[in-house]
């Protein structure tokens, strides 16, 4: 059974909402909207990230393949998880949890296998080494003519929003 979860503000479910958990599941839905919210807030925070942010306007496809089963529920029996992420001048506009909308037009496709993921936002893995060894593959589609400007630029500001990712409490396995 999949599911897709629209998010078309990031920091609006902050507010009035039910008090955070304590941690959250790994690419849940829910750990999805809190490091969005964490990386929101450290731009409001930091004029340097808001600047260096502000190049990206690009809509981004990830795909996380052999996600386990406790994450199944959200993603589907196929064991993929799938988020669209829509950026506007590094701000997020849209975000879709789960299968990306026919309508979505992806400008860049990012997969990675869910051990991996895994090892990168633990720090067992560096993001440029990752993205070199094509254990993390980037694909423009659509002529997207702007990725080989971006890409270098991705590496080094891809490992500062994974940082601000580490900050968000997080757990690998569901709660018992």
């Amino acid at each position: 059974m999949s599911k897709t979860a629209k998010l078309t503000n990031p920091l609006q479910t902050i507010a009035g909402g039910p008090s955070a958990p304590e941690t959250f599941l790994f690419l849940s839905p829910e750990w999805v909207r809190q490091v969005i919210r964490t990386v929101e807030s450290a731009k409001q925070n930091d004029p340097a990230l808001r600047a260096r942010l502000s190049d990206y306007t690009v809509n981004v496809h990830y795909i996380v393949r052999n996600v386990p089963p406790h994450l199944r529920p959200w993603y589907g029996k196929d064991g993929q998880a799938e988020i669209f992420v829509e950026l506007k001048k590094g701000s997020v506009r849209r975000v879709f949890i789960g299968r990306k909308p026919a309508r979505a037009r992806p400008d860049l496709i990012v997969t990675v296998e869910y051990k991996v993921a895994r090892k990168l936002f633990l720090g067992q893995l560096s993001p440029a080494v990752s993205f070199i060894n094509r254990r993390v593959k980037a694909e423009p589609v659509n002529g997207f003519r702007h990725w080989p400007k971006l890409a270098a630029k991705s590496i080094v500001t891809g490992s500062q929003v994974l940082k601000l990712a580490r900050k968000v409490p997080t757990r690998f396995e569901p709660r018992a």
